[in-house]
C-alpha cells in the first residue's frame, strides 16, 4: 500500500509540474504572436508614411554604405553608448525607415527572425547585419555571428542586451550617477556634460527630473562660490533644467571674458619698456666706473660731479672709491711703466756711445798699430785722470745701485711682481 501511495503521489507531481510547463509555453507562445503583430503593424505604419510623403510612393530597402564612419567596436563596455549612438545615426542617415525598427528590436524581449517579416523588412534587416559586421570586430564579431547570417535586427538587441541591459536597478544607479556628478574645474565642459547624462535618463527611463533636485544637487557639488551664489539667489525662477543650464553657463561665459580682460591689462602694464643703451659700451669692455657704477668708461672719464667723490676712501689719482692713492693699481702700474721707459731710454744712449771711432769699420788688430809714445810728464797726468775717470764711473754705478734697491723696497710693500 505504501509504495503505491507513493508511486500516485509522484504521479500527480509529474503531472502538476507538465501542467505548469505547458501553461509558460502558451504564454511565450501568446507573448510571441503578439510581439511579432505589432512588428507587423509597426512596419506597415512606416510604409503608409513613407508612401505618403515619397515621391515613388516604395519603401527604401538600401543603405548607403559609402557614408558610413568606420568605427570599430572590439566589445568594451565604456565605449558601447558612443558606438550605439553613432552607428544608429548613420544607419538612419542612410535609410530613414530604420528607426522604427530599431527602436523595437531594443524594446523587443524575444527573439527577432527575419522569418517573422516581409521582403522589405529582410532586406533592411540583412542591410544592417552587412553594416555590423563591417564595424565590430572581436567579442562584438563572434555575438553578431553567433545570431546567424542576415539577421541583423536580432545582431542589434543582443549587443543591447549584452553591454547595454536594461536591469530593474539601472534606473538607481543612473540617478545616483546625475546627482553625485563631480564637477571639474572647467564649469562649463562639466555642466554640458551633466545636460547630456540627465536627457539620457530623461529619454531612457521616460521620467522628468524635478528641477529643484538638480539645482540643489548642482549646489552642493559645484566648486565655484559664485555659481553657488547664482543658484541661491534665482532658486525660485528655474523652471526646468534648461533654465539653470542657461543661466549657469551665461555667468561662466561672462567671468570668462573678465578673466581674459584682466589678464590683458597686467600683461600690458607688466610688459617692459626698451632701455636705452649706453653710448660708451661701443668702445669695449672696460667694467664697471668706481665713481658712479656705469659701464662704458673708467673714474677719471666720469662725467659724475666731482663732490659725490669726496670722501676718506677716495683716489686721488684715479677717482675711485673703493681704494685710496697710495693702494691705487693704476699709480702703481704707471710708476712702472715710467720706470721701464726711462731704463730704455738709458739702455739705447748707451748704445749709441758704443762703436764711434776713427778706425769703425774696418778689421785691424791692434796691437799691429802704431802705439805713441808718451811725453815725459804725461803719464802722471794720465794716471791721475784714469782714477778720477774710474771713480767717476764707480761713483755712478753706486748710486744707479742705490736708486734701484730703494725702488725694489719700496715695490715690496705692496707690489706684486
Amino acid at each position: 500500500m505504501e509504495d503505491s501511495d507513493d508511486g500516485d503521489a509522484t504521479v500527480q507531481e509529474l503531472v502538476h509540474r507538465l501542467m505548469r510547463l505547458e501553461s509558460a509555453l502558451a504564454t511565450e507562445q501568446a507573448q510571441r504572436s503578439h510581439e511579432q503583430r505589432q512588428l507587423a503593424e509597426t512596419l506597415r505604419q512606416v510604409a503608409s508614411q513613407h508612401q505618403g510623403t515619397g515621391a515613388g510612393g516604395a519603401v527604401t530597402a538600401a543603405l548607403d554604405l559609402k557614408q558610413l564612419e568606420p568605427m570599430k567596436y572590439a566589445g568594451k563596455e565604456a565605449e558601447f553608448p558612443t558606438f550605439s549612438i553613432k552607428t544608429a545615426s548613420y544607419l538612419c542617415k542612410g535609410c530613414p525607415e530604420l528607426e522604427t525598427l530599431l527602436e523595437h528590436a531594443l524594446q523587443a524581449i524575444t527573439v527577432l527572425r527575419n522569418s517573422a517579416m516581409d521582403e522589405k523588412q529582410i532586406q533592411l534587416s540583412k542591410q544592417v547585419y552587412y553594416a555590423l559586421t563591417m564595424l565590430c570586430e572581436g567579442e562584438a564579431l563572434k555575438l553578431i555571428q553567433s545570431c546567424g547570417k542576415g539577421e541583423g535586427m536580432e545582431a542589434w538587441r543582443q549587443l543591447h542586451h549584452e553591454w547595454k541591459p536594461k536591469v530593474t536597478t539601472q534606473k538607481t544607479a543612473d540617478l545616483v550617477e546625475i546627482l553625485e556628478f563631480k564637477f571639474t574645474t572647467d564649469l562649463v565642459r562639466s555642466v554640458l556634460a551633466l545636460d547630456v547624462k540627465i536627457k539620457e535618463y530623461q529619454e531612457k527611463h521616460g521620467k522628468t527630473l524635478d528641477c529643484d533636485t538638480l539645482v540643489s544637487s548642482v549646489h552642493t557639488h559645484v566648486p565655484n562660490r559664485a555659481v553657488r551664489k547664482r543658484l541661491l539667489e534665482n532658486a525660485k525662477r528655474y523652471a526646468t533644467w534648461e533654465d539653470v543650464k542657461a543661466d549657469v553657463l551665461n555667468l561662466c561665459r561672462v567671468e570668462s571674458l573678465v578673466d581674459s580682460q584682466a589678464q590683458q591689462v597686467c600683461w600690458r602694464s607688466s610688459r617692459q619698456e626698451p632701455v636705452p643703451m649706453e653710448i660708451g659700451m661701443v668702445r669695449g669692455p672696460q667694467g664697471p666706473c668706481y665713481r658712479c657704477g656705469g659701464a662704458g668708461h673708467i673714474a677719471r672719464d666720469c662725467p659724475s660731479p666731482e663732490e659725490e667723490t669726496a670722501g676718506p676712501s677716495c683716489c686721488d689719482f684715479c677717482g675711485g672709491r673703493s681704494h685710496e692713492e697710495q693702494d691705487c693699481w693704476e699709480k702703481r702700474e704707471a710708476s712702472v711703466l715710467a720706470h721701464q721707459r726711462r731704463e730704455e731710454k738709458k739702455a739705447k744712449a748707451k748704445a749709441k756711445g758704443k762703436g764711434k771711432g776713427k778706425g769703425f769699420g774696418k778689421i785691424h788688430v791692434l796691437e799691429d798699430e802704431a802705439q805713441p809714445k808718451p811725453e815725459p810728464g804725461t803719464e802722471v797726468e794720465d794716471a791721475q785722470i784714469s782714477t778720477l775717470e774710474s771713480a767717476d764711473a764707480l761713483f755712478g754705478e753706486w748710486c744707479q745701485k742705490r736708486m734701484m734697491s730703494e725702488t725694489v723696497k719700496r715695490s715690496e710693500k705692496g707690489w706684486v711682481f
